[in-house]
């Protein structure tokens, strides 16, 4: 068996023990928007006493909960802003987040996507240029308007030929923008009901703007590449 192969078999046992000990131990459970603003004090008093400890913890926690597609993301990030500031929070989230969604995409390319792309090497030729070309812009704009569940995106790119460190930057780019506007929100825990609370038309706007920029690059260099005779759609 390669080293690859058994650290994939190993990382995927220790993602299903972590998983079935929160589940079994009623920790998904208790983690509530409610249960939080009661334990606020605490939480501010831990951060402040054992600061560095406190951010490991954050970034551990949220490595899991993307790693598994754990239905907390949104209340960890306005929790991280709440504790660290809109700014850290949205750094300690992202990669916390990026570093849990490479461990997937790792996983799925080792366990899978090796043998698929081994197995139907020709058929995936095509795609598989088209990819290398644009696969940039369609992980990114994936992230950023979110045509695909979070988890979906990670396990996709990891059947495709897309290099890992592309998949590492359109992911940490491609979520600040949503990480920025939780934790901005968590600044004001204490007035948040419900996390649908904070997404308002005008933040929908403005996240819809945050995407135009930073994609505008990438848009001239496919423009420019079409006018150097490659006339590839995206």
């Amino acid at each position: 068996m390669k080293t690859s192969q058994k650290i994939t078999i190993f990382i995927a046992s220790c993602l299903i023990i972590i998983f079935f000990g929160l589940r079994v131990s009623g920790a998904l459970d208790a983690i509530t928007l409610l249960n939080i603003k009661a334990q606020v004090d605490l939480l501010r008093s831990f951060v402040h006493d054992h600061y560095y400890l406190a951010v490991l913890f954050f970034i551990l926690f949220y490595t899991v909960i993307a790693a598994l597609a754990l239905p907390l993301a949104s209340l960890a990030t306005v929790t991280g802003g709440f504790l660290f500031g809109t700014a850290l929070g949205a750094l300690y989230t992202n990669v916390g987040a990026t570093i849990g969604a490479s461990i997937i995409f790792l996983l799925v390319r080792y366990s899978l996507g090796e043998s698929i792309q081994q197995r139907y090497a020709l058929a995936l030729a095509k795609f598989n240029n088209r990819f290398e070309q644009q696969g940039a812009v369609f992980l990114l704009v994936a992230r950023l308007i979110v045509i695909f569940p979070y988890f979906l995106v990670n396990m996709l790119a990891g059947l495709t030929q897309v290099p890992f460190w592309t998949f590492v930057w359109t992911t940490s780019v491609g979520i600040l923008p949503a990480s920025l506007a939780y934790t901005f929100a968590g600044q004001q825990l204490q007035k948040i009901d419900a996390l649908q609370d904070i997404f308002t038309p005008r933040m929908m706007l403005a996240f819809a703007a945050i995407a135009c920029l930073l994609l505008i690059p990438m848009l001239f260099s496919y423009l420019k590449n079409n006018r150097n005779g490659n006339h590839e759609t995206i």
